[in-house]
């Protein structure tokens, strides 16, 4: 694939994943699993997911992806809870 068209796969998949999916993207990025990620930190991989999902808030959780990807928590957090505010909104 040319840069050019590796940039435009990459904006339509920026504009098309959600904030939980993009968490995972980058975290795929890095070399880790949602489960392999979740295991380094002493985690069961169903809290990484409830915290992805906005089920659970897991304040520590969401500092250790803002400081694991080199982003601010409130980034971490709107990517988080836009996705649980959009699920709540009916069809």
């Amino acid at each position: 694939m040319t840069k050019s068209n590796a940039l435009v796969a990459d904006r339509r998949l920026a504009a098309e994943l959600s904030g939980s999916d993009k968490i995972a993207a980058l975290l795929r990025a890095r070399g880790w699993t949602l489960a392999s990620y979740a295991r380094s930190r002493g985690w069961w991989p169903e809290q990484l997911k409830m915290a992805l999902s906005g089920a659970r808030p897991y304040p520590e959780i969401r500092e250790a992806l803002a400081r694991d990807l080199d982003l601010p928590r409130a980034e971490i957090d709107r990517l988080i809870d836009g996705d649980a505010d959009r699920s709540r909104i009916p069809a």
